[in-house]
């Protein structure tokens, strides 16, 4: 099964055991979102909104450019103080240049993933975020690799 963007230029297969679902109320930035079905996990897709001069600029300088705005809009957003996990680096997804770094919000109990890449017109914030307190370490890889088959499954029209 597909999910799209409301503008259906992204669209994604649904991993088994994951679902679309929309919030417009609590989570109206969020353009697409996959819930696992136990509510143990979920990825977002959100749009870095920027003015077409910053576009440019940004898309000059690259995927690790843009994840630091990314990872210093995640700062200026938190409540809590934000710990770097892993360092913004770069990568290539059949054939997209994307970079994603690793952040946490409680103390490393809670490790997210986030994946940044431009559509051609925007830049994509992708976020996987554990919700449920029992995930381990070993359940975090398999996240990442669930967020990356979905990231490789994308289509952009």
């Amino acid at each position: 099964m597909r999910a799209q963007t409301a503008e259906e230029d992204v669209g994604v297969f649904i991993p088994v055991g994951w679902k679309e679902t929309i919030d417009q109320l609590n989570a109206p930035n969020i353009i697409l979102w996959l819930v696992r079905e136990d509510y143990a996990a979920s990825i977002s897709f959100t749009s870095l909104n920027m003015d077409p001069a910053l576009y440019a600029a940004l898309k000059k300088d690259g995927e690790i450019a843009i994840a630091k705005v990314s990872l210093g809009l995640k700062k200026n957003r938190a409540t809590d103080s934000v710990q770097i996990v892993q360092q913004p680096e770069s990568f290539t997804l059949r054939g997209r240049r994307c970079a994603a770094y690793e952040y946490s919000i409680d103390r490393g109990l809670t490790v997210i993933r986030v994946v940044v890449f431009d559509t051609g017109t925007r830049f994509l914030d992708c976020a996987l975020l554990p919700t449920s307190s029992t995930i381990t370490p070993a359940d975090n890889r398999q996240l990442f690799e669930t967020q990356q088959s979905v990231l490789a499954s994308m289509v952009i029209h």
